[in-house]
C-alpha cells in the first residue's frame, strides 16, 4: 500500500495475514473512524529472522538405557527450547531421552520460530556369540609360572560401533580390546 493507495483508500490489505516478506517495506496506513475521522501513518515493516541454532545429538549408549541427549548451542540469550511434547524451556539440554525422532523447536522473543529434525539412535545390544579359554602349560605341566592363557570372546552386536571392550577374569582387569 503506497501512499497515494492510502489517500485515495484503495489496494487495501483486508487479509491480517500479510505474507509480503521483503524486508524494510514502507507501507502506508490509513485510519478511519467512525465519524469519518482519517489520519494516514508510514509504516517501516521489518522482517525478522527465525533464530537459527546449532545442536548436538548424543544417541543412546546401550539399548534400553534412554540416556539420549540433545544439546542446542545457542547464538544469543533469551531463547526458548521445545522438543516434540515436552514444554518450552529456556534450558538448552534434553537429556534421558529414548531412542526416537524428535522436533526441536526454537523461538524468540519476538515469537519467530524455527525447527529442527532431530534423531537418536537406539543403543548398542551387545550379546556374547562364544566365550572360550584354553591354557598352555608351555610344555612343562609342572612349572605353572610359563603357562599362558589363549582367551577368545567373540561379542556379536546390533548398532555396532568401534567401542574398545574390557576383559575381566576373575576379577583381574586383562586389558581393553
Amino acid at each position: 500500500l503506497n501512499q497515494t493507495d492510502a489517500q485515495n483508500e484503495v489496494n487495501k490489505i483486508t487479509n491480517l495475514n500479510y505474507t509480503n516478506l521483503a524486508n524494510d517495506q514502507v507501507l502506508y496506513v490509513s485510519v478511519k473512524n467512525t465519524n469519518g475521522c482519517r489520519d494516514i501513518a508510514q509504516l517501516t515493516l521489518h522482517v525478522l529472522p527465525n533464530p537459527m541454532v546449532s545442536y548436538s545429538v548424543l544417541d543412546e549408549s546401550c539399548k534400553d538405557e534412554n540416556d539420549g541427549s540433545i544439546t542446542i548451542n545457542p547464538p544469543f540469550a533469551n531463547l526458548e527450547f521445545k522438543l516434540s511434547i515436552f514444554p518450552w524451556t529456556s534450558s538448552n539440554v534434553f537429556s534421558d531421552l529414548p531412542p526416537n525422532d524428535y522436533v526441536l523447536s526454537v523461538r524468540d522473543t519476538n515469537l519467530c520460530l524455527s525447527q529442527y529434525n532431530v534423531t537418536i539412535d537406539p543403543g548398542q545390544e551387545l550379546s556374547f556369540g562364544s566365550f572360550d579359554i584354553s591354557c598352555n602349560n608351555n610344555g612343562s605341566g609342572s612349572n605353572g609360572n610359563d603357562d599362558y592363557y589363549t582367551i577368545r570372546v567373540v561379542i556379536n552386536s546390533i548398532n555396532s560401533s568401534s567401542t574398545t571392550y574390557s576383559l575381566i577374569y576373575q576379577g583381574v582387569d586383562l586389558g581393553d580390546f
